[in-house]
């Protein structure tokens, strides 16, 4: 007896020969779910989600509270939520949109498109020491040394000013003056050259340029002359001194008059406050003066020695905010974040998303190309070989390479997906899972270095989801997704779903994706089936026959579920005649609109159908549309050695069989 018997579907496996696939296996899985073994269509996209957002490159479900919100972004973001337990604030930070940034739910949830409103992270040290004279007095003369800080409403406090030291009398008035007042988010223009300090850049003049620095976004606007100035940009370079910054532009314009800017992550300078710190006796250690406006650029300390001892030390003396070119934010288990700049790796203080000390930073081979945190350890993706940094202690961190002698360089950040333990990630060569104990390529069973180049990897846009990898990918003709079980990797799915981002909500579980500005629940409407189309292996018999009857089993009752709910409903109105001709005054003013009628929209539908396809040396050469698991007889035909079957189906099919005659394909088991 010679038959073709398939189930328990499995994937594609292209480096495999379509002749010497595993019995179960496909040269195409495309829209097909096989989890179960059985071949489930993908159900629709359910709409989740409206953003008035003309693309979503990133998403992220914002929960504060009981309140779930979506916020939305153009570019590659990575967010990570406040270490703080029960934050009030709902303070969550993020990098990759600029600067790095934080916001808080009362900031990012107004208006429609959010997050609404943010800030720079971090807080701007001052950069002017104060001035002090001393006055008056009897008593004995003594050293101090004096610093000051900004502090936002939210006790994030900056690092401190360069130190003054002064000796004076002890009980005199201690004069301080030349203090920096709040930097500033905005202000006027004065000038602008066109190529300059170089061709294709623009020096501007600004009234003042502190706690501006390069890396940041500006915006210029109400430029005459120069209108190509009128934009946003990111600053190259800033001069305090000249009170200068340098953008990248090229432009024949010549700049005339007026013009203002303003930051894009302006600074929490709104309940800020200014504290003066100083030394007392001989003890090196600054203690609190006083809590002044930050708008204040000068104070007189008459406070007593014995006053200050008793005050809070500063704790900010290594604080600095984070690298301009921050990217790849992620939150540790121990309350510290980190973050990549080139071949650095950035840790923040314990707790103090706002303070990243430049002792916290770490140096690695190759460039930085994605974070993923494993506890109070982080694996870092590069250009080079994958490292592993624990970092108990921020100050105190190591990193070195995984472990291992695998080369397998991250060629997209956007294709790594957190799995909780480590990262999944496409190298040149295949897919690879880095924990903390090694790095191992998964798909080399399924996928060549040829197969897998096929599919762009360096295009990736990915997510982990319910032990599956799914990623975009670009094609010769567009775009496509591939699911791969990571449990299960010797095979591969594939899906012509177009997409722009994939998202996995750990708040409900489910997965959600993006198109242009909608989010919708990826495979859940169950109305609106994708056609799956499953061909398997290349059957190689051990003589050419003619196969002349099949059988598939599937589930054809559930074609009974098609909704005419919708075409009932309109039947029912159309039996009213004033539906049908329009009769004036038929229904009150205002009910419909103009050229409107009680006629219900019909949803598009998916109709059930199982459809049957033989080929035979790679051509088809029968097709049949089912509607029962009976047997039925094939077209007759010449003899042939290899045979295939596909499968076009939106119901699902738990078995294939081929035979030469019906007591043959009875006797055919599954």
């Amino acid at each position: 007896m010679t038959s073709i018997a398939v189930s328990a579907f499995r994937g594609i496996a292209p480096r495999v020969s379509p002749r010497l696939l595993g019995p179960n296996f496909a040269q195409q899985a495309l829209n097909c779910k096989l989890v179960s073994g059985r071949i489930d269509p993908l159900n629709g996209l359910e709409l989740a989600h409206a953003s008035e957002a003309n693309v979503i490159t990133t998403m992220y479900r914002y929960r504060f509270g009981s309140a779930y919100n979506w916020l939305v972004w153009a570019s590659v973001v990575d967010v990570a939520r406040s270490p703080v337990a029960q934050d009030s604030l709902g303070r969550f930070y993020f990098t990759g949109d600029g600067e790095p940034r934080m916001s808080t739910y009362a900031d990012a949830i107004t208006g429609t498109l959010y997050p609404a409103a943010w800030y720079v992270l971090g807080v701007v040290s001052p950069v002017n020491a104060a001035v002090i004279t001393v006055t008056g007095g009897a008593a004995a003369n003594e050293d101090r040394a004096y610093v000051y800080t900004f502090r936002t409403r939210y006790a994030e406090e900056s690092g401190p000013s360069p130190a003054t030291l002064v000796t004076g009398k002890a009980d005199g008035a201690w004069n301080i003056t030349g203090m920096n007042a709040t930097p500033a988010n905005s202000g006027a223009i004065s000038a602008a050259v066109k190529d300059t300090p170089e061709f294709g850049q623009v020096r501007v003049t600004l009234n003042d340029v502190f706690g501006l620095a390069a890396g940041e976004q500006v915006a210029f606007a109400g430029v005459a002359g120069m209108a190509d100035l009128n934009s946003t940009f990111t600053l190259v370079s800033v001069d305090s001194v000249s009170k200068q910054v340098v953008v990248t532009l090229e432009t024949t314009q010549t700049y005339a008059s007026a013009g203002t800017w303003s930051r894009l992550a302006p600074h929490n300078t709104t309940g800020m406050v200014k504290r003066i710190y100083r030394t007392v006796g001989t003890n090196s250690d600054y203690k609190l003066v006083a809590e002044i406006d930050p708008a204040q650029t000068s104070y007189t300390d008459t406070v007593p020695a014995t006053t200050v001892a008793q005050n809070f030390g500063i704790s900010t003396l290594d604080t600095l905010p984070p690298l301009k070119d921050m990217h790849s934010l992620v939150l540790l288990s121990n309350g510290v974040m980190a973050g990549l700049s080139g071949s650095q790796l950035c840790l923040s203080e314990q707790g103090k998303p706002y303070s990243w000390p430049v002792k916290n930073r770490y140096s690695f081979a190759g460039t930085g190309v994605a974070l993923c945190a494993a506890g109070t350890q982080v694996i870092v993706l590069t250009d080079n070989v994958p490292q592993v940094a624990t970092a108990s202690v921020p100050e105190a961190a190591t990193i070195a390479k995984i472990p291992g002698d695998t080369l397998a360089p991250c060629v997209s950040k956007r294709g790594v997906a957190d799995i909780g333990s480590g990262a999944v990630y496409p190298s040149h060569d295949g897919l690879y899972v880095a924990t903390t104990a090694g790095v191992r390529n998964i798909t080399e069973a399924a996928f060549g270095f040829d197969e897998w180049q096929a599919l762009k990897p360096e295009t990736f846009k990915a997510a982990f989801h319910n032990f599956h990898y799914y990623a975009m990918h670009d094609t010769e003709g567009g775009s496509l997704m591939v699911m791969i079980d990571t449990r299960q990797s010797e095979s591969a799915q594939q899906f012509n779903v177009q997409v722009t981002s994939l998202y996995p909500n750990p708040w409900d579980g489910n997965l959600f994706a993006s198109q242009g500005g909608q989010i919708s629940k990826w495979d859940a409407d169950e109305l609106n089936k994708f056609t799956s189309y499953w061909t398997s292996k290349e059957f190689q018999l051990s003589k050419p026959l003619v196969m002349s009857v099949a059988q598939v089993h599937a589930n054809y009752e559930d074609a009974t579920l098609y909704d005419t709910s919708i075409f009932d409903a309109n039947t029912v109105l159309l039996a009213d005649v004033r539906n049908v001709n329009g009769e004036i005054a038929c229904f009150e003013v205002g009910r419909y609109e103009i050229g409107a009628s009680a006629i219900l929209p019909v949803p598009a539908q998916t109709r059930p159908n199982v459809e049957f396809t033989l080929l035979r040396d790679g051509q088809a050469v029968f097709s049949k549309t089912l509607t029962s698991s009976k047997p039925f007889r094939l077209d007759s035909g010449y003899k042939s050695d290899i045979y295939a079957v596909q499968i076009a189906t939106t119901l699902p099919v738990h078995s294939v069989k081929v035979a030469q005659s019906m007591a043959e394909i009875a006797q055919v088991a599954v």
